[in-house]
């Protein structure tokens, strides 16, 4: 008997199957393939994002963060971050009185 996945082009593990477990249908078999070729695509288009930022100077990093931290005032970001930068201070007294540091 020929290997299931050799009629659509697929490994035995990558095979599609039904929800009977059947092997799919001519309508289900292209519906497969577009789907994989579809996530090769976005696993294309995401090493590529990581390998821009990987090739990204700290210079340009730099800017870039220096960008947002001036985009909190202009966005109304100012009083959270106050707010939180108040929390994690008071996180840090508590530890060090329970340490004794």
């Amino acid at each position: 008997m020929a290997d299931r996945g050799s009629l659509f082009g697929l490994a035995g593990e990558d095979l599609p199957v039904s929800g009977r477990g059947l092997p799919p249908t001519k309508c289900q078999a292209p519906v497969w393939a577009q789907a994989k070729e579809f996530a090769d695509r976005w696993a294309r288009v995401n090493q590529a994002e990581i390998d821009e930022l990987n090739a990204t100077s700290p210079e340009i990093l730099l800017r870039q963060m220096d960008s947002l931290r001036s985009a909190v005032d202009t966005f109304g970001w100012r009083e959270e971050l106050d707010k939180e930068t108040e929390e994690v201070r008071n996180r840090w007294n508590r530890l060090r009185a329970l340490f004794g540091a």
